[in-house]
């Protein structure tokens, strides 16, 4: 009885130790219907033409630059010395990345799709390199600017509003690769 009771004792320790790190393990997995995106000013979403690692390095690279750029601010951060240089290295600045499917459709009405690469880069990380590159680095957060912008379709001027914020996408997307989200009234 007494070596029944050390096996039954041992297996609930084991269980024990085992299945807090099963759970943390699947914590960080996403499930059925989540899908990835980049939200914050570490992170960027970057077209792939696979998951190859040739085209995702690649992909890293541009993601990391898109990341300097909000960060800094600075348009034309890719002409800066030494960036070029830490492009190539952007896999070591990674915190994770993973890759979704757009799907869109084409002026013919048929459904095209495209590979997109979500990066997660680590802030710490970025933060020195920005530092050892000379870029500025704007505060976070950011103010939220809000965009009052008329149109006239023919049926009269009015302001874009949230409820029309798909006339104004351009001008969205372009801000969130500056590292800002615009409001609108």
């Amino acid at each position: 009885m007494d070596v029944l009771m050390r096996r039954s004792l041992i297996l609930t320790l084991l269980l024990a130790l085992c299945l807090p790190v099963a759970t943390m393990a699947q914590s960080g997995l996403r499930t059925e219907g989540d899908v990835a995106t980049a939200s914050g000013a570490y992170e960027a979403e970057v077209p792939v033409n696979s998951q190859a690692e040739a085209d995702r390095n690649g992909g890293l690279a541009r993601a990391l630059s898109v990341v300097l750029g909000k960060l800094s601010g600075d348009r034309s951060v890719m002409s800066r010395p030494g960036v070029a240089q830490a492009l190539r290295n952007a896999k070591d600045y990674v915190a994770s990345y993973d890759f979704k499917q757009d799907q869109s459709v084409g002026a013919s009405g048929a459904p095209s799709y495209r590979t997109l690469l979500v990066a997660r880069f680590r802030e710490d990380d970025v933060d020195a390199l920005v530092s050892a590159l000379g870029l500025p680095l704007w505060p976070q957060p950011r103010p939220k600017p809000v965009v009052w912008l008329a149109v006239d379709d023919g049926s009269g001027p009015r302001l874009v509003s949230v409820q029309q914020a798909n006339a104004a996408r351009p001008l969205l997307n372009r801000a969130i690769e500056r590292g800002y989200k615009l409001g609108l009234p």
